[in-house]
């Protein structure tokens, strides 16, 4: 059975954090979000950014695979 890592996240700590960091500009790049350009930094990133966008306070877009998403305000 996997075991749970011992430092656990705070989700709902996370999704503050990105919000604000986005609110500040209105509009920013996932790559510019992210601390630290590794896996368990970009999941941490990435798991709020989809909340968001379901809630429907953000906007995402990425025009390509594998390039940058854009995120803004809605």
């Amino acid at each position: 059975m996997p075991s749970i890592p011992e430092e656990a996240v705070d989700i709902e700590g996370r999704i503050d954090e990105v919000y604000e960091r986005i609110k500040l500009s209105g509009y920013i790049n996932f790559s510019d979000l992210v601390p630290v350009w590794k896996r368990k930094e970009i999941v941490e990133t990435l798991l709020p950014l989809l909340y968001l966008e379901h809630r429907g306070f953000i906007s995402c877009e990425q025009g390509e695979m594998f390039k940058d998403i854009s995120i803004k305000l809605r």
